[in-house]
């Protein structure tokens, strides 16, 4: 089983150790523990669903909230690895 996500916008949250990337599903169904790389580069980007959340964009309007998929991170240094790719449009492909 695949799905697809497209990424929206990237950030962190650092109180929780998270990488998060929102956007919406494309395809199939996204759950935790499901192994995501970049359909494009696969070396870019390759680690665990650590959760799927639904983040509110608009001031507590739950009808603008967005699926997120957040991802632990070990290490300052592979956060802003992860930081510095150009997430905007960008498609992740996840499977077990």
């Amino acid at each position: 089983m695949t799905a697809h996500f497209e990424v929206h916008r990237a950030f962190a949250l650092d109180s929780r150790g998270l990488f998060v990337l929102s956007g919406v599903i494309t395809g199939g169904m996204v759950q935790t523990g499901m192994r995501a790389t970049l359909a494009d580069d696969e070396e870019a980007f390759a680690a665990t669903v650590h959760g799927v959340e639904f983040i509110d964009r608009v001031n507590g309007d739950p009808r603008k909230s967005e699926p997120s998929l957040t991802f632990s991170y070990s290490s300052p240094e592979k956060l802003a690895r992860w930081l510095s790719i150009d997430w905007e449009g960008r498609t992740l492909r996840l499977g077990w």
